[in-house]
Order: structure tokens, then C-alpha cells, then sequence
């Protein structure tokens, strides 16, 4: 499995819709290895996947971007996430 900084180089050409399935796939099976009782049930690797499961990939991107106020609410949460986890780091410290 590929590391943030890899995934990141490696899907850095590739066109928009592509590169955000390709990233979406990544942090599925970067948690499905996390996950012992987790079976991820596909490849890994972005290219391993069939023609048909890179299109569904590519066809969900297209849902976020066609669900107003719906990806800018994830990315909001996430940030939320992160600054909640910062704050508990700097306090075990």
C-alpha cells in the first residue's frame, strides 16, 4: 500500500474525475488494511481495478459533485475531525 505522499504523486496527472476516484479508492483500502476483519473485496492498487469498477469509482465523484453543499459539509466535518484531534495531541504532550 502506497503512503499519503505516494498516492498523491501518482495521481497527480491524472484528470480531475480519475484523480478524485483514485484518491476516494485509496482511503478505502488504506482503512480496509487498518481493519483486520475488514476483506477490502478489491484491488489495492487504482489500476488493478476493472474497467467497470474504475467507472463506478468515477461515477461516484460525479454524485459528490452533483450533490450541492454535500462535499463542501464532508470536507467541513473533516476539518472539524482534524482540529478536535490536534487540540487532544497538544494536550498529551
Amino acid at each position: 500500500m502506497t503512503n499519503n505522499r505516494e498516492i498523491l504523486e501518482k495521481t497527480k496527472d491524472l484528470p480531475p474525475k480519475e484523480r478524485a476516484a483514485a484518491i476516494a479508492h485509496w482511503v478505502y483500502v488504506a482503512t480496509a488494511q487498518r481493519y483486520e476483519n475488514w476483506d477490502a473485496r478489491v484491488p489495492y492498487d487504482w489500476n488493478d481495478l476493472s474497467p467497470e469498477a474504475r467507472e463506478f469509482n468515477i461515477a461516484s465523484i460525479e454524485t459528490w459533485v452533483h450533490s450541492e453543499g454535500v462535499a463542501q459539509a464532508w470536507f467541513n466535518a473533516l476539518k472539524e475531525v482534524q482540529e478536535i484531534e490536534s487540540r487532544r495531541d497538544d494536550q498529551s504532550v
